[in-house]
């Protein structure tokens, strides 16, 4: 058995060790599971149990346990490369952490971390601790509101320079990208901007955002509003960008048509645009709507305006409010089904 997943299954306390003498096991994903008994009999997990599951690669973890949590001991399994976790409070995070320190392995080997529950500016100090274990992270996820929603605003820690020296991927708030990004070779950048963001982010944000030690090819952006003087420094400052992918959640433009176009002029690298309007909030978690697709001549109007004045030469490809894909072929664009 190479991959399992558990999802919203009443196990009892002898679960844990049946999964950890799954010795081939690759992948796991557990999700609403109680591995650890019930409140009055939780399970003590045996260390040395989990050390059979020395193949595993990926875990994802979505059960928002924390004390009973057999999983404080993940941090030895000296060959996981990726590491998904809904973490409340920071409280797994944090003993994992330390569980991590006494071990050898202290996350050697893990890729990619995702993080799906928000955390405050004052538990960065478990995040930053995590972190510095993780010396071959090359792409971190952090849920978006996390430092953004704070009931007060908050500093964060300065981020030690040395931590993940070869992270490639960032997924978070403007916030927390502002901290991680600089000095290090991140060239997929995907920031949700807050409401208070859009409305007050300058050129020097950008700049931040951009000194990494490798130019940004992949930029997602999802935001409230744009605005064309907005995008034309965005399109200034990432002109290395050859994918871009812009989502915009206020219903303040009713047609294709009205899409930024000369706004990305200094794009001069990009290949493949992605424009996309959606309904609610990624922030309150509302319904998050894909809008209907416009008429093809629409869609094709706003493609022949795109190609006018050879200001995208290298374009090939546009997906349009997430719905509709187009690819260039020979000069021509074609509707892809």
């Amino acid at each position: 058995l190479r991959g399992l997943r558990l999802v919203y299954f009443r196990g009892q306390s002898e679960l844990f060790p049946v999964v950890c003498g799954l010795n081939h096991l690759q992948h796991l994903y557990i999700d609403r599971v109680n591995l650890t008994g019930g409140p009055n009999n939780p399970a003590a997990p045996n260390i040395s149990s989990v050390q059979g599951l020395k193949d595993l690669r990926s875990l994802s973890l979505f059960n928002r346990q924390t004390a009973d949590s057999p999983f404080h001991i993940i941090a030895l399994l000296p060959n996981l490369r990726e590491l998904r976790l809904s973490v409340p409070n920071a409280s797994l995070l944090w003993s994992i952490t330390n569980q991590a320190q006494a071990t050898p392995y202290r996350f050697e080997n893990l890729r990619v971390f995702e993080s799906y529950e928000p955390l405050q500016p004052r538990l960065f100090e478990q995040l930053y601790s995590f972190l510095g274990l993780c010396p071959k992270l090359r792409a971190l996820s952090l849920n978006p509101s996390t430092a953004v929603q704070s009931p007060t605003p908050e500093p964060l820690l300065p981020f030690p320079s040395t931590s993940i020296p070869l992270l490639e991927s960032f997924s978070g708030s403007l916030k927390v990208a502002e901290a991680i990004i600089p000095g290090r070779p991140v060239h997929e950048l995907h920031i949700l901007l807050a409401p208070k963001d859009w409305r007050h982010i300058t050129e020097d944000h950008l700049e931040t955002l951009a000194s990494g030690t490798v130019p940004v090819r992949h930029l997602h952006l999802e935001t409230y509003l744009w605005l064309k003087d907005w995008l034309e420094s965005v399109s200034r400052t990432f002109g290395a960008v050859e994918e871009f992918d812009l989502r915009f959640w206020a219903d303040h433009f009713g047609t294709v048509a009205k899409y930024p176009m000369d706004e990305l002029k200094h794009f001069k690298n990009l290949r493949r645009l992605r424009i996309r309007k959606g309904a609610g909030s990624a922030f309150t978690g509302d319904a998050q709507a894909i809008p209907a697709s416009e008429p093809e001549t629409v869609q094709r109007k706003f493609l022949q305006d795109l190609d006018k004045g050879g200001l995208y030469p290298l374009l090939e490809e546009v997906e349009i409010s997430g719905r509709d894909e187009w690819v260039k072929r020979e000069g021509q664009w074609i509707h892809r089904a």
